[in-house]
């Protein structure tokens, strides 16, 4: 910005430069003349080496700023609640991370330096102007003061256009996303064009949102380039009549230079408003993201093992509960089964204890602390998890192991690719471990929970949650994924989520939710003489296994 600065003074230095060359000319003195246009030369080098030594300047500083917005907001979308992130539109999350991040590139290396230059100059100029002749000094800036009046009356009654923009380019992103996603059962089903009319329907409305912003903006623009344009034709006039010629000519072309200085800075500052409002709605967004709350970190006493205690715990995503009154407690090395019909909330138990969200009542404890009061690394420490999906990374089959474990030797990777059952079918790749993976593709589902128990296998943390983590199996892998999964529990804390109740009936505690409450608690056999809900999923279980489709007497 100082850079800035000095090269905008030497810019208007110059147009003085050059009057006093011209009153040289017309007095005949050409020493004087070359010498003063030897001074516009010099100021006008110079002030292109200061304005690219600060154009430099910003390029490098809008570079660091964008490292660490975006390093910023990873570590917020790390701290903040996922149910917070979650609520968040994804299109509009990609496009706060991508775009409006990269935005900060125009604001910083270009819009910076350019309003200092615009604004500088306007000061250098007046003042002089004014010192040399008051009069001609208003006939200048008269007309460019009403342009930047007329402008910003025209800017505030908007009529909402730039938030309709904004709005219009959100919905846009989505429609596209969902367009996307939409595709195989477009094709599956043979449906109609018409069902991506969503899309086009975005895609209308940000075209009538950019048509009557241009409209609208048309017009405070011919008035605020006819306003600002005009100076010379107040400036002209009244110089020749202040200033006759020949004798006049080096304050009239002062006034001159500086009235076309004025009119083109008003050009620049015109340009600059428009791309301020488009920062002003991408920071507004960049800090609505950073401003999302962190998880909250209590003080508290040293745990006491591992031992898991649900203290009636209320949970809700808006305003019903999905969890109310949980009163569970699950002793160390215990393995617990979480069932019950959907939406019961066995997931978001498994998501509490796991702290991606904060209960609204109650508490969970670990070894009789508060979770509250562990940090998320030395929290995630304690607990492998593995959901119905896993996400691998777009890195090779030995990375997304190591995930589990960094620093991991490769011995230490193939070796819980193995107990995983996976090394097989990775060595039988190409690349064998140094397959890139671009998020799974070319992996069937069976394989991608093998990758997963492998890095459950390498964390080797005391308490394992699964969350229907054996959804994908496929018949022939069956028995040695299930072998895995009971390898990978032994002397481990299990809690685990499942529809297929024959994988949980050995297990020491059954827990079965049904409304967001616990309404049974008990090994397989005690529920199942209960006779109660459990058993009736449990006679409906054995039933659906030996369920066949049957046609014209044959199966």
């Amino acid at each position: 910005m100082a850079l800035a600065t000095v090269s905008a003074a030497l810019e208007t230095g110059g147009a003085a430069l050059v009057a006093l060359a011209a009153g040289a000319l017309v007095a005949m003195d050409r020493s004087g003349a070359l010498f003063w246009s030897a001074g516009v030369l010099g100021a006008v080098f110079v002030s292109c080496i200061l304005q690219t030594g600060s154009n430099l300047l910003a390029h490098r500083m809008a570079i660091d700023i964008q490292a660490e917005t975006r390093l910023a907001m990873g570590r917020k979308l790390w701290s903040a609640p996922l149910g917070a992130i979650q609520r968040v539109d994804a299109a509009e999350l990609r496009r706060t991370l991508m775009e409006d991040v990269e935005r900060i590139e125009d604001g910083v290396a270009h819009l910076i330096p350019d309003l200092v230059a615009a604004l500088v100059a306007p000061v250098f100029i007046g003042c002089a102007m004014l010192v040399i002749d008051w009069r001609l000094a208003l006939a200048a800036f008269l007309p460019v003061f009403a342009g930047f009046l007329i402008f910003s009356f025209i800017l505030r009654g908007d009529g909402g256009l730039s938030t309709r923009f904004v709005a219009a380019q959100a919905g846009v992103d989505t429609a596209l996303q969902e367009a996307v996603s939409m595709v195989p059962v477009i094709k599956a089903y043979g449906m109609a064009p018409e069902n991506l009319r969503r899309a086009e329907g975005a895609f209308k409305e940000l075209a009538d949102a950019v048509g009557r912003w241009l409209a609208f903006a048309a017009t405070g623009t011919n008035w605020f380039f006819l306003a600002t344009t005009s100076s010379l034709l107040f400036v002209a006039p009244l110089g020749l009549w202040l200033y006759p010629l020949p004798e006049g000519i080096a304050v009239l072309t002062f006034f001159m230079l500086g009235a076309f200085l004025l009119s083109s800075i008003g050009a620049r500052l015109f340009g600059a408003m428009g791309r301020l409002r488009i920062q002003e709605a991408s920071l507004a967004r960049v800090d609505a993201l950073l401003r999302l709350p962190d998880l909250p970190l209590l003080e508290g006493v040293a745990a006491d093992g591992d031992s898991i205690r649900f203290e009636k715990v209320g949970f809700s995503y808006g305003r019903d509960f999905v969890l109310e009154n949980i009163d569970l407690e699950i002793e160390a090395g215990q393995k617990i089964a979480l069932v019950g019909p959907s939406g019961a909330g066995k997931s978001t138990l498994a998501r509490l204890l796991l702290r991606f969200f904060d209960p609204d009542t109650g508490r969970v404890t670990l070894g009789g602390r508060d979770i509250r009061s562990f940090s998320q690394p030395v929290l995630a420490e304690r607990f492998a998890a593995m959901f119905q999906d896993n996400f691998l990374f777009s890195q090779t089959i030995r990375a997304n192991i190591a995930i589990g474990r960094p620093g991991a030797s490769d011995a230490e990777i193939a070796e819980a690719a193995r107990l995983s059952r996976a090394d097989d079918f990775i060595r039988a790749l190409p690349a064998g471990y140094d397959t890139v993976l671009h998020r799974g593709e070319g992996l069937s589902g069976g394989q991608k929970q093998r990758i997963a128990i492998a890095r459950a296998f390498l964390k080797n943390a005391p308490i394992l949650v699964l969350d229907e983590a054996a959804a994908y199996l496929d018949p022939d892998g069956q028995y040695e994924i299930q072998a895995a999964l009971n390898a990978l529990a032994t002397g481990r804390t299990v809690i685990a989520i499942a529809h297929r109740l024959s994988s949980v009936r050995h297990f020491d505690r059954i827990v079965y939710l049904e409304g967001g409450r616990i309404t049974e608690c008990g090994s397989h056999d005690a529920l199942i003489a209960l006779d109660g809900a459990y058993a009736r999923q449990w006679r409906s279980h054995a039933a659906a296994r030996s369920f066949t489709l049957r046609n014209a007497g044959t199966v």
